[in-house]
């Protein structure tokens, strides 16, 4: 009985673990910033993320000039819902070693966000 009640919870944990990995990718034709408490205006730009490129979770980023960026992976996605907004978190270093948080919003129209310094520094890509 013990060994099926293992092979069970393996199984499950199987499953749970290969969809938190699952690649995918989202397409962003507009950013903007959010500095020292101000919006900037909207830019026009295509951006690529592509994430769960790998065991760890990474994601690849092609900005709108063709550089290619990888942010390593610390955490797992983690389902939260703030000011009525649900969206997944999940926390990254950049590629120039600054931690960040990414929110990834179940309304795609929202797109992703990048918040650095607690919030303070926020960049936001929308399709």
């Amino acid at each position: 009985m013990k060994q099926i009640v293992f092979v069970f919870f393996l199984m499950i944990s199987i499953v749970c673990f290969g969809q938190d990995n699952k690649q995918f990718t989202l397409n962003s034709e507009q950013y903007t910033f959010y500095v020292d408490e101000e919006w900037d205006e909207w830019h026009k730009a295509t951006n690529v993320f592509i994430f769960n490129i790998n065991e760890n979770g990474d994601m690849q980023h092609f900005d709108h000039f063709g550089d290619k960026f990888i942010y390593i992976s610390t955490s797992a996605f983690k389902k939260e819902k703030k000011n009525g907004l649900e969206f997944q978190t999940k926390n990254f270093i950049d590629d120039e070693g600054v931690p960040f948080t990414l929110h990834l919003f179940e309304d795609e129209k929202l797109g992703v966000q990048f918040l650095y310094d607690d919030g303070d520094i926020i960049v936001r890509y929308v399709k």
